[in-house]
């Protein structure tokens, strides 16, 4: 008999939530950046394990602006996205930073808890803590709580009880055939998005407080003979953005082209001709 079952990863930005992914999976399907807002659209990673297939879905992150909680953008996201979703959720894990709980993790546990589904409390970033007892008066207060099955520390940046939440994870799956049968699939995605994904990735970070905040990426074509050729085109709507991400004779794109060519590579193990081009569209 296989298990198998969708769970949804959600919390604040730049709690950890993508990096807990791609630990999960073993690979990099969710790009990772301290910018907050990094992840923009809802991403698939699967981990299958002998009988066991857990389906995670990432979910862009939270954060607060004038006392409101801003996520595509309204403060009952998570619970209209799990009562409309095509897919039936067995677990939500809401993933928390060591030490931080304010009216956004509140306000995101109180709306999960009027859904009957199991929540998983994952505290992020253990490694930061100087000292490991300085965890446990924030155990003690999340564990005043109530409708939570379990609460576990973890660093998923040093890979730290990555497996413990593997295992909590197939031990709740239902009994059910496998979704996905291709061997060692570990995503919903094409290539197309993920080499659109990993340009975006390093325009965030060479970037970061000049990033435009109306951009995307879209690869116009993409075809392999000996090579891989990739052509793809960053879309804003400003000149001066446009002017911000070519930067001074060109080294900005030159380096957000080189160090994406030089990812794609290592990943594909195939020679990459990756073409940028910066385009305005209003």
């Amino acid at each position: 008999m296989n298990y198998c079952g969708n769970i949804l990863i959600i919390g604040r930005s730049n709690v950890g939530k993508s990096t807990l992914i791609n630990k999960i999976v073993g690979s990099k399907i969710s790009i990772t950046s301290k910018k907050p807002q990094t992840t923009y659209l809802n991403i698939t990673g699967i981990n299958t394990e002998n009988k066991y297939q857990a389906i995670y879905t990432d979910t862009p992150g939270v954060y607060f602006y004038k006392n409101k909680i801003i996520n595509f953008f309204n403060k009952d996201f998570y619970k209209n996205l799990l009562l409309s979703s095509k897919e039936e959720y067995v677990l939500v894990i809401l993933v928390v930073e060591v030490n931080i709980w304010t009216n956004i993790e509140e306000k995101m546990f109180n709306s999960l808890k009027e859904i009957n589904i199991k929540i998983l409390i994952v505290i992020n970033k253990i490694d930061i803590l100087y000292k490991k007892n300085e965890l446990l008066p924030y155990i003690k207060k999340i564990s005043n709580k109530k409708n939570f099955i379990s609460i576990l520390p973890i660093s998923a940046k040093n890979n730290i009880n990555i497996d413990k939440l593997k295992s909590i994870v197939f031990n709740i799956l239902p009994k059910k055939k496998h979704i996905f049968l291709k061997k060692n699939f570990i995503g919903n995605f094409t290539n197309k998005f993920f080499i659109s994904e990993i340009i975006r990735e390093n325009l965030i970070n060479s970037l970061y407080k000049e990033l435009p905040y109306n951009f995307y990426i879209e690869i116009e074509k993409l075809y392999e003979k000996n090579f891989i050729y990739v052509y793809a085109n960053i879309i804003v709507n400003k000149i001066n953005y446009k002017k911000i991400i070519i930067g001074k004779n060109g080294n900005k794109i030159k380096t957000i082209r080189k160090s994406s060519q030089k990812y794609l590579e290592k990943k594909f193990l195939k020679k990459f001709f990756l073409y940028i081009w910066v385009k305005i569209k209003i």
